[in-house]
């Protein structure tokens, strides 16, 4: 495509997108349908959403609201793995966690699992509630 001062512009979607389409592609098998992707990770997404959101609303930086802290185990010899998705820091210790949803929920607006999975957080990092 030639750019000229009408539409240079839209140069820089049309690049990115040309860039997109020319390295994504899906096969199905042998013999079968060839077409293009572009797939985004909306669980990542949202989470990075929540986590840049809550920085700015409570005026905190990156060390006292971090993308990975610290690994952190909820047994003893480390095997099951605890990674909230967000969580806030004051001297180095975690004061709060997030688990950020990007799902539907049912009509009761939560799900068993999830409110395990925060009091299994709440219980390792020994927050009040």
């Amino acid at each position: 495509m030639i750019f000229t001062r009408l539409n240079h512009d839209y140069q820089p979607p049309i690049s990115l997108a040309t860039f997109l389409l020319r390295f994504a592609s899906l096969e199905l098998g042998a013999g079968g349908a060839q077409g293009s992707a572009f797939l985004i990770d909306m669980n990542a997404v949202f989470e990075r959403f929540l986590r840049t959101a809550l920085r700015e609303a409570l005026r905190v930086d990156p060390s006292s609201f971090p993308e990975r802290p610290p690994q952190t185990s909820l047994d003893v010899a480390g095997i099951v793995l605890l990674k909230p998705d967000l969580r806030l820091l004051e001297r180095r210790a975690i004061v709060w966690v997030g688990d950020a949803m990007y799902k539907r929920l049912p009509m009761g607006g939560y799900r068993n699992a999830d409110l395990y999975q925060l009091l299994a957080y709440s219980i390792a990092f020994n927050l009040p509630g």
